[in-house]
């Protein structure tokens, strides 16, 4: 805090915490008087003060009235919260110091009446703690199946904690929800009407429920008292299905090449599960002629060409689990010969017409041939 010269102003910079309470100004008027008679009586300040002491001959007269209206100035902000760069109280009128010349001849000691006026001002300082990251419950794992074990981890712990009280509810309205609670000054645990016998809290809070069932699915609440109050966290533990294995159905399982469609079907006995396709072993790559039903467990190659024989599988799977058919077998017929020729039926058969056509002409040409040499007459 600094003040100036004449006392009228405080300066509080930097702004802290400690600061925070109320604050009072005094405003001291003096001034002569000898008997009931004073010199320089029109200078005395006129307010609500009162004449509570007397005291020595002082050197000069300083005569404050505080009759305005207080302002305090708040300016600028300081590392997150409130920061008073320059608190002012105005309205504070000061007549200058002047010296005070003793009256001349005067048998009297001189009385110095004091009139004292006091301000008070609440300073109220505002802050902003520093953002901390909430208590949170993280299940671990974070998904599971029947029979596995789920630690349910509390994050972010809150300072000074009493009691640690587990619900298996998303509010922790009905106490017949009540797990466990905890008090870790005492090392007390006192199981509540949920409580299983499977669930054991650990020091710092946290839950562990083993060998868990469906009935352990759902949302939990862990309510923590503190020196501050309450504080809850809430998690969940998520649960699903182990799958088992599925199989495929096929429109086609020989087909002959070019000529239709063969469509695979995945068939799975559970739900929420994904679906992925396998080819001779590997992951199967999507082309032109392939395509995938929404969820993925149909497969349509169109038109079939002879490089799609061979073993196809469908694999289902979740967040715990994933399971293969067993492999289904496609067969491409086509015609060998073909094959060698390198010619499509096409091509074949305009190079049939063609030899016949070839053939035709030159027969034409043999029979004009022979007609012209026998019209011809012999030698005389």
């Amino acid at each position: 805090m600094r003040l100036p010269r004449d006392n009228s102003s405080v300066t509080v910079d930097p702004i802290k915490s400690e600061y925070a309470g109320k604050y009072q100004c005094e405003v001291l008027s003096q001034r002569w008087r000898e008997g009931s008679e004073s010199p320089g009586a029109e200078n005395l300040g006129q307010g609500p003060a009162q004449c509570v002491n007397q005291a020595a001959v002082p050197i000069y007269e300083r005569d404050l009235s505080w009759n305005k209206t207080l302002d305090l100035r708040f300016q600028s902000y300081h590392q997150g919260g409130l920061s008073l760069n320059q608190t002012t109280i105005k309205g504070a009128q000061s007549r200058q110091q002047r010296p005070m010349e003793p009256p001349s001849a005067s048998p009297h000691r001189w009385r110095v009446h004091w009139h004292r006026s006091l301000l008070t001002v609440s300073l109220l300082i505002f802050w902003s703690p520093s953002i901390t990251a909430q208590p949170k419950i993280e299940s671990v794992p974070p998904h599971a199946a029947e029979g596995f074990d789920v630690l349910l981890a509390l994050r972010n712990p809150p300072e000074n904690i009493f009691v640690y009280i587990w619900y298996k509810a998303e509010t922790p309205r009905d106490s017949n929800n009540r797990i466990v609670s905890y008090t870790p000054q005492a090392q007390v645990n006192d199981s509540g009407p949920a409580y299983t016998g499977r669930e054991t809290i650990y020091h710092n809070g946290s839950l562990l429920i083993q060998n868990i069932t469906r009935s352990n699915a759902g949302a939990y609440t862990l309510q923590m008292s503190t020196i501050s109050g309450l504080v809850e966290a809430r998690g969940q533990i998520r649960m699903h299905h182990m799958v088992t294995k599925p199989s495929i159905q096929a429109s086609f399982t020989t087909v002959t090449e070019n000529k239709g469609s063969v469509t695979l079907t995945c068939h799975s006995n559970h739900t929420e599960i994904s679906f992925r396709w396998l080819f001779e072993g590997q992951s199967l790559q999507l082309t032109e002629r392939t395509m995938l039903s929404r969820n993925h467990g149909a497969l349509t190659i169109d038109p079939i060409k002879r490089w799609d024989a061979g073993e196809y599988q469908c694999e289902v799977y979740n967040p715990v689990s994933s399971s293969k058919s067993d492999p289904l077998v496609l067969a491409v017929k086509y015609d060998d010969s073909a094959s060698r020729s390198g010619l499509s039926g096409g091509a074949l058969a305009g190079v049939v017409v063609g030899v016949l056509a070839g053939v035709a002409l030159i027969a034409a040409l043999v029979c004009f041939l022979c007609i012209r040499n026998t019209g011809r007459p012999g030698p005389s």
